[in-house]
């Protein structure tokens, strides 16, 4: 029976190795129309908001009424706080002691330090192809509907 009591989190270049192992999710809109990416170390994130000029529509107006004042200037700043992505599941020791599906039984099989990593990549390989998929929606989100 192994012991459990003293595994430890994978150090950072155990967990870049095995990170650079996964699966590449295909990404069409990220890769379409957001190749670059832009950083910031602030909490907020401010977008300000310039009016085009000759887009808007003359009014019409009664024969002998004023007209309306239709000329802008000046922008408007929107701030907002981004969301933050944390994908989180507890990895139990206790998953390591039962085989796996498609792994080898007789004396071949896997030890339950090598299962427990094993699950520790499957569980890694989720949470990378979950965030992929939500920055993949986002993106899709906002070249159709405009937002997100």
């Amino acid at each position: 029976m192994a012991d459990f009591d003293h595994y430890e989190l994978w150090d950072t270049h155990t967990l870049l190795g095995v990170f650079r192992e996964l699966d590449i999710v295909p990404s069409y809109w990220l890769d379409l129309l957001f190749p670059n990416q832009m950083s910031s170390t602030d909490e907020y994130i401010d977008l300000e908001k310039i009016p085009r000029s000759g887009r808007k529509l003359a009014p019409f107006v009664a024969p002998m009424a004023q007209g309306r004042a239709i000329y802008e200037e000046g922008a408007r700043l929107e701030r907002f706080k981004p969301g933050y992505v944390k994908a989180s599941d507890p990895v139990s020791p206790l998953r390591a002691l039962t085989r796996r599906p498609g792994t080898l039984l007789g004396p071949n099989a896997q030890s339950p330090a090598a299962r427990y990593d094993a699950v520790k990549a499957d569980i890694l390989q989720f949470h990378r192809v979950a965030v992929e998929r939500l920055w993949e929606w986002m993106a899709a989100k906002a070249i159709i509907d405009g937002k997100v």
